[in-house]
């Protein structure tokens, strides 16, 4: 058999060559497809799922990225509400309908990636409902259908409805369990494949041809951006009618079956949008990208033939006209045959309904068989199931002989309308409950009991049910207990238990539901008696926990460098344990290092917001407006949740920032002068007009004076600083000349973000060795007699120091040289010590020379 296989796969290693050579093993050129699903799991936890098709057949592709982000936006305003890492769970490659068709050249990977998530009613309410996003790029060069395939990427895109609706839970899974495209598709031969998916809601799924999404920037992991997304462009010729050009071109049907007859080689993306309905009304979609490989020199033999030879009737035939009617006992059974014009085929049955879904299982004797030559016949026996596949008139059915041709069977079909008369039955009835409606409200905690008695006229045993279309009957404790049971007759009671203890009643508490009774008959063709029943709980009174912070307003203006932190606090009347978060909504802590922490306990919570609106994280050319909700939710004992919720809308702005201003006091001009052997303090005071932290220093790249002495040091404060120059200038400062000018530079700066400003003042200090006179005539005469007058003796007048001479002492002696008085002090003054009237002698000593003269004392 293999050699039927040899020109097909020439064709394909061709064209794999070529689409190489175009560019098919660049890296990066890889995505095949893919689709994101959303699976309840339970509560409000979900599976976010991406699935990922990669090409594994160029080799030098990179592999699936070990995680991927994908982002969630709000339909009514394309608001970003959160983002999530999606992890590599699982990798398997795509197998082929027949093995034998595949080719090494051509492989797919599919990629798993999931996450499970949270997603809250006070974040995921919004009646527009939300949307999934994540992009990818790019795909496989050589794809023939678009523009530039090369720098195409692809936008994974999935809508998705509220999490609770009228105040109740809404439950909902998107589409999932999406086949992928297994095979190629050849010239001039029809491809057919089902490429719908399963919805775990029994929501009606609906699919479309739509034009694919291409990602928003020429990058590996784009970004994901809110709609709208661009999409690929079309290449001449192709639009969303001749997506695959043929006869027929790529068609979806309602049902998301596949058709193509396609009428070129080439490598073909197309893109099938599916959308959710539930009770009529669309609550969701998904888009779902492909690719399909069509290459030629396919050439499948001729299909098999298949015949029926209905009862009644002497030959085989291949069209069956009339509709075969049976009655409820009749024998149900006939022959078929299946040849093949060439032979050398394997040979397998089905049976597929048309008016009704699903396959037909057990009808055929055998299901598969071999035919070596074109002369050898498949015989098989048919049997109709005895009873009805539909209630009313006939139905329709396939019968459909396949070979194992590539890269698809051939197939041969022969449609049968059938009608099978069931055997006759009487409903079964409810005789104790007149009325079939029943509307009742119930207290929370008590227990509800509902006596029920049926009858079945025909004798046969029968079954009550709960049905219910929105939840689980069996989960919240509805049963039904059943006493008599016997053919004919059935006595049993509903029973239901009320209490919080035991069931969420806060998360639902409107039950509708259906007491059923059917009976066993042979056909189950949906005899029965049903009572409507809608019961309600009625809850204790739940007060909603209250929100409060210091803050006088929720729309902020906060300028950059600002520290806000401020404390939440949520109390509760009813003292319920009560779940305080926070939840950004434009933006995320993480990235602007805020502080918040979740905090959850009975009556009443606090947590403090810390948020430093440093410049380094803040840069209000990017992002300005920054909003956030603080959330409170009780949960009381029924799970009834109350929730309060404040909304924070923050503006930052920079502030205008005025200089800081230096002065120093004592300086004029500028200027201030010091003696040799003085010292001097100037205090330094830097004024900031705004308030801000500010520092004074001496400003780099100013000489300083080589002075051991000269010291300034570093001050801050805020909105003023204050520090003090001091210094003692040394001699050797001098060197020859008398006076020497120094320049000293002061610079202060606050710390006002992003733009700080700045002052700086120089200032010029003069030193000046004065000059002292050689000669000098002090005061030679005192009288300390006590009259107030001229009572002391002091030289205010001595001649100044410098650096060269220095006053030592003053000295008084006796004619005889006896000492009498002496003093080092240059502010001295002297009372005469109770000598006597006379004359004296004093000296006046310097580091350099002497004064001498007469000093009387006259009492």
């Amino acid at each position: 058999m293999i050699r039927r296989y040899r020109t097909v796969k020439l064709a394909i290693v061709l064209f794999t060559l070529l689409w190489w050579l175009c560019g098919g093993s660049s890296l990066a050129n890889h995505i095949v497809g893919g689709e994101l699903e959303l699976v309840h799991v339970q509560g409000f936890r979900y599976n976010l799922n991406l699935i990922q098709y990669f090409d594994q057949a160029q080799s030098a592709n990179p592999g699936p990225e070990p995680g991927l982000l994908a982002y969630i936006y709000r339909k009514s305003d394309n608001a970003f509400m959160r983002r999530d890492t999606l992890f590599l769970t699982d990798r398997a490659t795509v197998p082929y309908t027949n093995i034998e068709c595949s080719l090494d050249e051509l492989k797919t990977l599919r990629a798993f990636y999931t996450r499970e998530i949270e997603l809250l009613p006070e974040n995921f309410s919004d009646p527009e409902g939300y949307y999934v996003v994540w992009e990818r790029c790019c795909r496989n060069a050589g794809i023939v259908n678009i523009v530039n395939s090369i720098g195409a990427g692809q936008t994974y895109y999935l809508e998705f409805p509220p999490v609770v609706k009228n105040g109740q839970p809404f439950v909902n899974s998107s589409p999932s369990l999406f086949p992928p495209l297994s095979d190629y598709a050849c010239v001039n031969q029809l491809y057919y494949t089902d490429f719908a998916g399963v919805d775990l809601d029994g929501d009606s799924l609906a699919y479309t041809l739509v034009t694919p999404l291409n990602s928003s920037a020429l990058q590996a992991l784009p970004i994901p951006q809110p709609t709208p997304h661009p999409e690929v462009i079309w290449a001449q010729g192709i639009d969303i009618e001749h997506v695959i050009p043929g006869s027929p071109s790529l068609r979806v049907t309602n049902k998301g079956f596949i058709t193509v007859k396609p009428e070129k080689i080439g490598l073909y993306v197309f893109s099938v949008l599916c959308q959710e309905f539930r009770k009529g009304v669309k609550i969701g979609e998904v888009r779902r990208d492909f690719q399909m490989l069509v290459v030629d020199g396919c050439n499948p033999e001729p299909p098999p033939n298949l015949k029926v030879r209905v009862p009644g009737s002497l030959s085989f035939n291949s069209v069956i006209r009339d509709t075969l009617v049976f009655q409820a006992g009749d024998n149900k059974c006939f022959d078929i045959q299946v040849t093949d014009p060439v032979g050398d085929k394997n040979i397998k049955m089905r049976a597929v309904g048309v008016n009704f879904d699903g396959e037909v299982e057990g009808i055929f004797t055998i299901k598969e068989g071999y035919l070596a030559t074109s002369e050898d016949i498949l015989n098989l026996e048919v049997c109709l199931s005895k009873c009805p596949y539909v209630s009313t008139g006939p139905y329709l059915i396939d019968l459909i002989a396949a070979d194992d041709a590539c890269p698809l069977p051939q197939m041969d079909t022969v449609r049968l309308a059938v009608i099978v008369e069931p055997p006759p039955n009487q409903a079964p009835r409810y005789v104790n409950q007149t009325s079939k409606i029943i509307n009742l409200t119930l207290d929370e905690g008590i227990s509800y009991s509902l006596p029920l008695e049926g009858i079945d006229l025909d004798d046969e045993t029968m079954v009550l049910d709960i049905v219910a279309s929105d939840f689980d009957p069996e989960e919240w404790g509805m049963q039904v207990a059943v006493g008599k049971d016997e053919a004919g007759s059935i006595e049993a009671v509903f029973e239901w238990e009320t209490g919080c203890g035991s069931f969420p009643f806060g998360v639902k508490n409107q039950f509708d539901f259906t007491l059923r009774l059917s009976d066993n008959d042979f056909c189950m063709d949906n005899s029965r008696d049903e009572i409507q029943v809608s019961l309600t709980v009625n809850l204790p009174v739940n007060n909603p926990p209250e929100l409060s912070t210091t803050l006088g307003s929720y729309d902020l203006q906060i300028p950059v460098g600002t520290n806000l932190s401020f404390p939440v606090t949520a109390t509760d009347a009813d003292g319920d344990v009560i779940d305080l978060i926070a939840v950004p909504v434009n933006f995320s802590f993480e990235d602007y290092l805020i502080n918040f922490s979740p905090v959850s306990g009975p009556g009443e919570v606090s947590s403090t917001f810390s948020w430093n609106l440093g410049c380094d994280l803040v840069d209000t050319e990017v992002q300005d407006y920054f909003e956030l909700n603080f959330v409170a939710a009780d949960n009381d004992f029924c799970l009834q949740t109350e929730t309060d919720v404040i909304s924070l809308k923050i503006n930052v702005f920079q502030e205008t920032n005025e200089s800081p201003a230096i002065t120093v006091a004592g300086v004029e001009n500028d200027r201030v002068t010091i003696n040799s052997l003085e010292s001097i303090e100037l205090e330094v005071t830097s004024t900031d007009p705004d308030n801000d932290f500010l520092s004074i220093d001496l400003l780099d790249g100013v000489p300083l004076p080589p002075s051991e002495t000269f010291e300034f040091n570093r001050v801050e404060g805020q909105g003023q600083a204050k520090g003090f120059l001091r210094w003692a200038p040394e001699c050797f400062l001098f060197d020859e000349a008398r006076e020497v000018s120094y320049k000293v530079s002061f610079l202060s700066w606050d710390t006002r973000c992003p733009n700080p400003k700045f002052d700086t003042l120089s200032i010029f200090i003069d030193l000046i060795d004065r000059e002292s006179p050689s000669e000098f005539l002090p005061a030679n005469i005192f009288t300390p007699n006590g009259d107030g007058i001229n009572d002391t003796y002091s030289i205010p007048d001595l001649p100044v120091d410098n650096c060269d001479d220095q006053f030592q002492f003053f000295k008084v002696m006796t004619r005889e040289g006896t000492n009498v008085y002496t003093t080092r002090q240059r502010d001295f003054v002297w009372s005469g010590d109770k000598l006597p009237s006379g004359v004296y002698y004093y000296m006046v000593k310097y580091s350099q020379r002497s004064f001498n003269g007469v000093l009387s004392i006259e009492r």
